[in-house]
């Protein structure tokens, strides 16, 4: 039988330099007093300076781990990051389908490229999350996570950032946090929007998220950050409750960041809590 303590179980890639991935999860995390558990899919071997070597792990290994994971804990929440390929992506929901019963709050974080533009999915896995995005409670991509996801060039601002995000949702069948940390430079106001779908009636309600732009260098893992944060929220709050939180926990971590900058490792602090 599960343990009858709550728990997030995190499912995604190991980031080597241990600025993203599993790493970033684990950091926010235990800093928050979350219990967790891990189950990688991919390994990667990369730095802040370099192209990513891309390893992913073999689907019935995938499925031991969750499935090993699962029948221990009482597992509540979900968040998934890197999945790389189809194969690793089905040995993912497949396995979580088994535990539907539980009532699982699933998030993901469809990590498809890299903040230097390298190419973190094959070129069939977004045919295959169009499938199990309905089957989430939550998608968190970013800017140009949502351009690819909706098949668009068209450049998001702030005129029409809440017009996707309420697409996505309405297209996906899902509540879609938008992240809106990759709006113009000349944006100096800066907002995520959460666009909240209600399944039973098919509709839509946004609601837009500021946030000063600050004179922050590149950093790794935010999106990976931002997503633990909302999974830890969201485990005892509505989706808009946790929004509204993990939203003003990260800029408090963001500014503790622009005050502890470490150009050597280029990762969030998660020194504030």
């Amino acid at each position: 039988m599960p343990a009858p303590s709550t728990t997030i179980l995190c499912i995604g890639g190991v980031d080597s330099s241990g600025g993203a991935g599993l790493h970033a999860d684990d950091r926010v995390l235990t800093r928050v007093g979350a219990s967790k558990h891990a189950v990688v899919t991919v390994v990667t071997t990369q730095t802040y300076y370099g192209a990513p070597q891309i390893y992913p792990q073999a689907p019935a290994q995938i499925e031991e781990q969750i499935r090993t994971l699962m029948d221990t804990y009482a597992i509540s929440v979900v968040k998934i990051g890197m999945l790389y390929n189809v194969p690793t992506a089905k040995a993912v929901f497949e396995t979580l389908d088994i535990y539907r019963h539980r009532d699982l709050k699933i998030i993901i974080d469809p990590i498809l490229i890299s903040t230097s533009e390298y190419s973190l999915r094959s070129d069939d896995l977004m045919e295959y999350l169009y499938t199990v995005f309905p089957t989430s409670t939550l998608i968190t991509p970013n800017l140009t996570e949502a351009r690819m996801l909706i098949r668009s060039g068209v450049e998001i601002d702030t005129t029409n950032i809440e017009g996707i995000c309420r697409e996505m949702s309405l297209n996906f069948r899902t509540s879609v946090y938008l992240k809106g940390g990759h709006l113009s430079d000349e944006c100096t106001q800066l907002f995520d929007i959460l666009t909240v779908y209600d399944v039973k009636n098919r509709s839509t309600y946004s609601i837009p998220l500021s946030h000063p732009r600050l004179d922050l260098p590149h950093v790794r893992g935010t999106g990976c950050t931002l997503a633990s944060l909302l999974a830890f929220y969201i485990t005892s709050n509505t989706i808009e409750q946790s929004a509204k939180m993990a939203h003003q926990h990260m800029q408090m971590l963001l500014e503790d960041t622009a005050n502890h900058w470490d150009k050597h490792t280029a990762v969030i602090s998660v020194h504030t809590s």
